[in-house]
Formats: C-alpha cells, sequence, structure tokens
C-alpha cells in the first residue's frame, strides 16, 4: 500500500470501507482517533481523490467501495493469481539467477524501493524452504514507523511459515530501543548494535538461504532518517508525519538481489559475530 500523507489516508479509508458504507462524518471522526491532527477537510479532500479515481461511490452522505471498480480487482488477482501459479512464479528473473549472478533494480523513493522489496519477501519466502532463516541487517528500523502495516504483515507471512527471523539494527537510539515491543509481540528477534556493522550507513542487507538482498538508499534521505531516529525520543504523530515525509521523498535508491552460497554463508557468520565490514 502506498504511505506518506494524503495517499496512506486514502488507503485507510479503502480498508475502512471494505466491511461496507460508512458515513463520511463518520469517517471524519475514526481517522481524527487513529491519526491525530487529520482533518475534516483532508479526509474528504481524499475522498474526492477516490470518487475520481472510480474506486469509491459518494452520496447521501455515505461512502462505498465502487462495485465497478471490485469487479476490476477481482479480475485482476484471479488472472494474476492463475498466471502466476501457472509459471510457479518463475517469471521472476531473481528466481532463476545461477550461482554467483545477481540483477540491480532502480527506484525512485524508499517507498517504492520497500514495496518491490516486500514482493521479493514473498515470492523468496515461497520459494526457499521454510528451514533457511531470513537474516536481516537495517541501519534503523524505520519499516515499522512509516510502514508498519505492510512490514508487520511481510514478517508474520514469513514467521507464517515456520521460518525463523533475525533482525540486527545497527544503531541503539532510544526510538530503535523502543520499536523492541513490537518484534517482542510478533516473537522475532530483534537485536541492537552499539554501532553501525557496515560503513555505508545507507546500506540495508536480507539474506535467505542463497539469496541476498542488498540496498542502498539515497544518502541524504539515509541521512535524514538517521536525523530522525538520533534526535527523537518520543514517538509522537508529528514525527511520524516527518519520517513519513521523508521516505516519501525523491532520492535514487538501488535494490540488488543476488545467488551466492558462499557468500551468503559469510555474512550470516558476520552478523552472528557483529565484527565490522567494509562495504
Amino acid at each position: 500500500m502506498k504511505t506518506g500523507g494524503r495517499h496512506n489516508l486514502e488507503d485507510l479509508i479503502l480498508e475502512e470501507l471494505k466491511t461496507g458504507a460508512k458515513k463520511m462524518s463518520r469517517l471524519v471522526l475514526v481517522f481524527a482517533k487513529q491519526r491525530p491532527g487529520t482533518t475534516k477537510q483532508g479526509v474528504y479532500a481524499a475522498l474526492r481523490v477516490l470518487r475520481d479515481e472510480e474506486k469509491v461511490v459518494v452520496h447521501g452522505g455515505f461512502a462505498s467501495l465502487s462495485n465497478v471498480w471490485l469487479e476490476r480487482m477481482i479480475e485482476y488477482f484471479s488472472i494474476a493469481q492463475q498466471n502466476y501459479a501457472r509459471s510457479g512464479a518463475r517469471d521472476n528473473s531473481f528466481l532463476n539467477l545461477a550461482e554467483g549472478e545477481r540483477v540491480q533494480y532502480f527506484f525512485r523513493d524508499p517507498v517504492q524501493t520497500d514495496a518491490f522489496w516486500s514482493h521479493v519477501y514473498t515470492i523468496l519466502n515461497n520459494t526457499v524452504p521454510a528451514d533457511k532463516p531470513i537474516y536481516l541487517y537495517n541501519p534503523h528500523e524505520w519499516f515499522m514507523l512509516a510502514r508498519r502495516d505492510n512490514e508487520r504483515e511481510t514478517i508474520k507471512a514469513i514467521i507464517g511459515r515456520g521460518r525463523a527471523y533475525f533482525m540486527t539494527i545497527g544503531n541503539k537510539t532510544v526510538l530503535d530501543q523502543t520499536l523492541a515491543k513490537e518484534f517482542n509481540e510478533l516473537k522475532v528477534s530483534y537485536r541492537l548494535l552499539e554501532s553501525p556493522l557496515f560503513n555505508k550507513q545507507n546500506y540495508y542487507l536480507n539474506i535467505i538461504g542463497d539469496f541476498l538482498i542488498e540496498v542502498y538508499l539515497d544518502q541524504t534521505i539515509e541521512k535524514k532518517i538517521d536525523e530522525v531516529f538520533k534526535t527523537t525520543a518520543e514517538w509522537t504523530p508529528q514525527a511520524q508525519a516527518e519520517l513519513e515525509s521523508v521516505v516519501s521523498s525523491r532520492g535514487r535508491s538501488k535494490l540488488t538481489v543476488s545467488r551466492n552460497a558462499k557468500r551468503a554463508s559469510k555474512l550470516v557468520a558476520l552478523l552472528g559475530s557483529g565484527e565490522l565490514a567494509v562495504r
């Protein structure tokens, strides 16, 4: 789902309306409680966008999902599911990688990067044997703050297969520490380091079986993410709005998927030891 500002509100409206039509005045009250600072004007503006996109119908003070849009989505997902099941998802080029090969993807902002990142997770999670753990390294776990629903659902899908999940964070700010409760609730490993494990502060690493996902976010954006974490002692709606704005801003990100059993094994050992690596 999209996040950040107005777009995030549009997604929340679609989520709210999936249970049936709602009074628009009721939606205003719901989102004012869920997202402090959300105004009536903001909700109505998001509804107008959804109406113009023909996703929502507004009539008599009520908003509901468009049946035409729902039928279109049902057809879309039905066709997609059939085609991906038929191909065994082998149309994804990274699944065809031979040992030592890699493929790169480029994105215009961290949100788009994370959306595709989750897509890669899902496919690898369904392909790599479940007895292979997943190891992750992030400088900061901003995903759980700015992309919380997407992050939690991705983690649940991974551990739902019985796969062990090990997260290592390269910092130990107050904000990094407060996120431990989220991972404790999900019953997965969340480890904080006193200092970054890798020299490049915009480097993210995931390992699942022989596959490696490596991401370099735009350096300017990463510095702003780091600043939010280092200057925020309490998570507030204002802090969330600031972080969402940062990760929605434009800046080139690179995501690489590679298949390298030897390197994967070496990096898993590195994450376990906490020794400094140079990237």
